[in-house]
């Protein structure tokens, strides 16, 4: 089962008592680092990680920490960052920032952007193309581009399904792998008539904790999901902590068509914790 480290500790997120501040930028980015390092040296080398305003600092760190496998499933956009974009510099900020890898893209595809019908397909790209170019040097550690749930949830609840396909035909010609991160899998799956070549990441638990539409239509769906269909991966999967990690891991490492989980911590030790478990459930 690939294991994937979550970025939300290191910047002060916790799903279950909303966002807060755990410590000192630089005391968190310490302790992250501790972490990456312990979980490159069992062999956990991928990070999901948001454009978080600070990200960069975060990663020269890494950096000057020779972390030199880290690869990156990189989640775009950031909606706060867009918030105080607009809010400190208006909407010319905005079209500015997201005119930032894209002089070729638009060359090629300004006529399109004027029909209305398709102008999302090559929006949700213009901003794969600003996200990732904003990473500067980092961006040769992009492995996964995932689109962030609350985009592909208003493209899925607006049934604005040729923008999520555009997203996923767009990150592969990049050389990327796509991902869709969702909160409702069966309504995601649904609709896309892509079936294969991407990955969703959705919400799954023994609780049920933010699993939609249900824990039991859920699990229907991946006893008896008809092939092809996407690489799954699952988040959340300790229900913000209520869950323990050996229950949250037997329960995904049996479920079918499970194939990845997201696990996040600001603690080492918890990460050969994790190693010996995940050996455990491959046996």
């Amino acid at each position: 089962m690939k294991v994937l480290l979550g970025d939300n500790p290191f910047f002060g997120v916790n799903h279950k008592v909303g966002s807060k501040q755990l410590a000192e930028e630089s005391f968190r980015f310490a302790q992250a680092v501790e972490v990456l390092s312990e979980a490159e040296r069992l062999g956990f080398d991928r990070l999901m990680i948001t454009n978080h305003p600070t990200i960069k600092s975060l990663l020269d760190l890494t950096d000057a920490s020779e972390l030199s496998n880290l690869r990156l499933a990189f989640v775009l956009p950031y909606p706060h960052k867009y918030n105080d974009l607009v809010a400190k510099k208006g909407y010319l900020g905005l079209v500015k920032y997201l005119s930032k890898g894209n002089f070729g893209y638009l060359v090629f595809n300004i006529h399109k952007l004027f029909k209305f019908r398709r102008a999302q397909d090559h929006i949700v790209n213009m901003i794969t193309n600003a996200e990732l170019a904003s990473l500067a040097k980092h961006r040769s550690k992009v492995e996964y581009v995932c689109l962030h749930n609350i985009l592909v949830d208003i493209y899925v609840a607006s049934g604005n399904v040729s923008a999520l396909e555009a997203f996923i035909v767009h990150v592969k010609k990049l050389g990327l792998k796509p991902v869709l991160i969702t909160q409702n899998l069966l309504a995601l799956n649904k609709v896309l008539r892509i079936k294969t070549g991407y990955t969703i990441c959705f919400s799954y638990n023994p609780l049920g904790y933010m699993v939609n539409p249900s824990i039991d239509l859920v699990d229907e769906f991946l006893a008896k999901a008809a092939q092809p269909i996407p690489e799954l991966w699952a988040m959340q999967i300790m229900g913000s902590g209520v869950v323990g990690l050996d229950d949250a891991l037997e329960n995904t490492s049996t479920k079918k068509n499970i194939s990845g989980i997201l696990y996040a911590t600001t603690k080492k030790e918890r990460i050969a914790e994790l190693f010996a478990k995940v050996q455990k459930y491959k046996t």
